[in-house]
């Protein structure tokens, strides 16, 4: 799957000549100055600050005429990781002669010092006391055939100035970005091509995993590579100790260098965030996206999600069959239980306006930006609302996200309930009814054929003109069950409690029969009896109708909580006289 998704990135690197990766690539914090080399003066231009804004994904500096150019030198002389430095100490993190990267705290706390600067230039003067023996000795040797040998003239210059300035730049500070210093020429074709030559010098050698690995075939070095895989030898555990080559698999200097510009590529996005990633192999195609976004229509691929740590990592893959960013057929979230006008509702024919309301309604937006979130450091006090997140946010991103359906119809159904149930313990009586006008919504669409046709507000205008009657009785079950809702939370007003949480509804839930149901009914009469007047007649009607009711069947709670959370009948004159 790599391997296809590196096929689809080696024709767009070909067709951008080699851009890119540079248009993705983020250089770090700090302060970037170039020193031009002529032949008459070094001079120093305007530096370029470079600070990213995390919050509204842009960069400062990005405007700037030299960024580009800064990007490139900056890239050129990156270190593969803080494992593979050129200076020993781990203080100068530039890997050629032609560029320094210093942390601005370390020039004045005493930790960059002149025996350090001198010790990194001579490592990079003579390679060989780098890579003294064995493989690696034997790798840096074909590396310097490729490369030529180093020009210590022009190190020696650079090495004097730095000892000379580096020092002096800045004012003292404590801030703990970069100063990086590039040496460049006049000559802008110059300077690339020689950026380019020290950067390989560099990167041959350490681009395997662990040269220890490489083994010679013909004329050709394999190796390891060090994207995305580990072989530490502080880790025993980690190879593969049933085979004769306990290494998963060598690749030669030409593959290994596409795989580590692939992986430059993709943690170029995972350092703005964009952590997923879409591979469209029939229009060949790369699609990089933050959390929340979606995808085109018509992908058919590959999906990859990022990670960024030290280095950007591959969490997870997928296939991509075929991606469809609209609904099909549309989604309507209707109001089956009348609530105040919202906007949410209407027919919804994008997967990502979908995604939006079920993570606002159900999970009080706490779904989408952690649907990658490590368990310990998911930020949700709700704690019901977190165990569901955890429960189900691996295939509603699926569905959302890779057109994957996982059973999701019967998932969402226990999820949605376990929340209504949630909010109504709380008292959320409007997210309660936006929650279950939700839940039905979403059985009509999963079931177009056999969709849910009972409007609620049918229930209520019907148990209505029953309380209002003389003589009447229930049409059936659902009224009845919905009518048993109404008398719970009626008798709930009647609390002198200073929070009415509605945790009364728990026992009624729980209830296996309707006996237990009217037993537990009659404890809230008595409790409450002495406030229910003689004069509410409404009250008595309901009250004297569901004890004297024996319904068929098992105890529909849908419907208990539906009364429950809908708008009382008994007040009904009250609350529109106010």
């Amino acid at each position: 799957m790599i391997w296809e998704c590196m096929e689809v990135f080696q024709r767009e690197l070909e067709r951008t000549k080699g851009e890119l990766i540079l248009d993705n690539y983020l250089p770090k914090d700090g302060t970037y100055l170039m020193v031009e080399m002529s032949e008459s003066e070094w001079k120093q231009k305007e530096p370029v600050i470079i600070q990213y804004d995390k919050r509204n994904d842009k960069i400062l500096g990005q405007m700037n005429q030299y960024y580009k150019d800064v990007c490139f030198l900056d890239y050129c002389s990156k270190l593969i990781d803080m494992n593979k430095p050129m200076d020993a100490k781990k203080i100068i993190h530039s890997n050629n002669y032609l560029s320094f990267f210093v942390k601005k705290e370390n020039l004045f706390n005493g930790k960059l010092t002149a025996e350090i600067i001198d010790g990194y230039y001579k490592i990079l003067a003579d390679p060989y006391l780098k890579y003294k023996t064995g493989k690696v000795k034997e790798l840096y040797a074909e590396t310097e055939s490729l490369c030529g040998k180093v020009d210590m003239e022009l190190l020696e210059r650079i090495h004097s100035w730095i000892r000379k300035n580096v020092f002096q730049i800045l004012e003292e500070t404590k801030e703990k970005d970069y100063l990086k210093i590039f040496f460049i020429f006049p000559d802008k074709e110059k300077t690339e091509k020689i950026y380019q030559q020290e950067g390989n010098r560099y990167l041959l050698p350490n681009i395997y995993n662990n040269n220890k690995y490489n083994e010679k075939i013909g004329n050709e070095i394999y190796g390891l590579p060090n994207n995305n895989l580990q072989l530490n030898d502080k880790k025993p555990y980690l190879p593969n100790h049933s085979r004769r080559k306990k290494v998963p698999f060598l690749l030669n200097r030409e593959d290994v260098l596409i795989q580590a510009k692939f992986y430059d590529y993709l943690e170029g996005h995972a350092a703005k965030g964009r952590y997923n990633i879409y591979f469209d192999m029939e229009e060949k195609q790369i699609y990089a996206l933050k959390n929340g976004e979606h995808p085109p229509s018509g992908i058919s691929g590959y999906y990859l999600r990022l990670k960024k740590g030290k280095e950007v990592e591959i969490h997870s893959a997928d296939t991509v069959v075929y991606y469809n960013a609209n609904m099909k057929p549309e989604f309507y979230y209707r109001q089956f239980i009348h609530t105040e006008k919202s906007d949410l509702y209407g027919v919804i024919n994008k997967k990502a306006v979908l995604e939006s309301l079920i993570d606002e309604v159900f999970f009080s937006k706490s779904l989408i930006n952690n649907y990658f979130t490590k368990i310990e450091e998911l930020n949700i006090t709700d704690r019901i609302i977190l165990q569901q997140v955890v429960a189900v946010r691996e295939r509603l991103f699926s569905w959302f996200h890779k057109d994957t359906d996982l059973d999701v119809k019967a998932m969402l159904h226990r999820c949605g309930w376990t929340l209504i149930l949630n909010s109504v313990r709380k008292g959320y009586w409007n997210k309660s009814r936006d929650q279950i006008n939700l839940i039905w919504s979403l059985e009509d669409y999963f079931n177009q054929e056999q969709g849910r046709t009972e409007d609620m507000r049918e229930y209520e205008e019907q148990l209505f003109k029953h309380i209002e009657s003389e003589d009447w009785d229930f049409t059936d079950n659902k009224e009845f069950y919905f009518a048993v809702g109404q008398l719970i939370a009626y008798y709930n007003s009647k609390s002198k409690a200073y929070k009415k949480n509605l945790s009364a509804v728990n026992a009624f839930l729980d209830a296996k029969n309707i006996q237990t149901i009217k037993t537990k009914l009659m404890v809230m009469f008595r409790k409450y009896s002495y406030d229910i007047l003689v004069s509410d007649r409404r009250a008595k009607s309901l009250i004297t109708h569901v004890m004297g009711y024996t319904p068929t069947g098992t105890v529909d709670k849908e419907m208990i909580v539906t009364g429950i959370t809908a708008n009382s009948l008994i007040y009904r004159k009250k609350e529109e006289e106010k």
